[in-house]
């Protein structure tokens, strides 16, 4: 019979270990996320009115509650897939759940590499502003999975019902090109859409940085180390690549000041009573 409390506990036993949690309607971490979006919300405020908070706060500050938030909705999403696997049996071609591997450790880095310097390049032979363009209307489309996953942590399931049919379904395997879409897929792409718009027309840092939040959420949520070896060898790669490529070259500083699109995190700060 099923339980009608609707928390339970479910045990998996796996050859070598056993798994126990609990699997909730809403999420485990409500309080703890909107603790951090409050405070990601009033420092916003803060800024607005005032450019006093020193650019090492506002960074720090705001580095470690994205981390809080993305890693407690990683939790979510790694039960909520246990959950569809293993519970309701629903594996929608999925044979396992995702998790990164020793090899996608150490060549992150390495694309990440070729895509900064494919950006680069990029700006040498077609422009900055071409450039620009292209990546505008890849963060207004791409960004509607973002907004999808902030909508669902507020909302829980209340979308449900349009988010089961896919109304946009094309798949051409001789590319490996797949593309699915619900409703409120649609819905939520059209919302991202409306939210690059306005930081197109008013240049503001806050519609900068509620993009940028989005996407580093998002990014932390559907990451899963898998162990911790995975875990070190990826932010040991990534802390040369920082350093290879921020002291080492002009690359990641020229695609910064270069691109004009919601990648970064901006902060207001006065120069006008600095020295030149």
């Amino acid at each position: 019979p099923k339980p009608q409390n609707p928390s339970c506990r479910i045990n998996l036993i796996h050859p070598c270990v056993s798994i126990s949690f609990i699997i909730m309607t809403n999420s485990l971490f409500n309080k703890q996320t909107t603790f951090c979006y409050v405070c990601l919300f009033a420092l916003t405020a803060i800024g607005c009115f005032t450019d006093k908070v020193p650019i090492q706060v506002n960074v720090t500050i705001h580095s470690v509650l994205i981390i809080c938030i993305g890693s407690f909705k990683s939790l979510d999403e790694l039960m909520r897939m246990i959950k569809k696997i293993h519970v309701d049996k629903n594996y929608d071609g999925e044979q396992g759940i995702e998790q990164m591997s020793w090899s996608d450790a150490w060549q992150f880095p390495i694309y990440a590499g070729i895509s900064l310097c494919g950006l680069y390049f990029a700006m040498q032979f077609f422009g900055k502003d071409t450039v620009n363009y292209l990546l505008l209307a890849y963060i207004a489309i791409g960004g509607a999975a973002g907004v999808k996953a902030l909508i669902t942590s507020f909302l829980g399931n209340r979308f449900d019902a349009m988010d089961k049919d896919y109304v946009i379904n094309i798949s051409i395997k001789m590319i490996g090109f797949e593309l699915q879409a619900t409703n409120f897929d649609l819905i939520c792409c059209v919302l991202s859409c409306i939210q690059m718009l306005f930081y197109v027309y008013f240049k503001s840092w806050v519609f900068n940085n509620i993009m940028a939040l989005i996407f580093c959420i998002h990014a932390l949520q559907s990451m899963f180390i898998g162990n911790f070896k995975n875990g070190f060898m990826l932010l040991s790669l990534l802390f040369f690549y920082d350093i290879f490529f921020v002291f080492g070259t002009d690359v990641m500083l020229t695609v910064a000041k270069n691109i004009d699109a919601p990648i970064k995190l901006m902060f207001p700060k006065d120069f006008s009573g600095e020295k030149p």
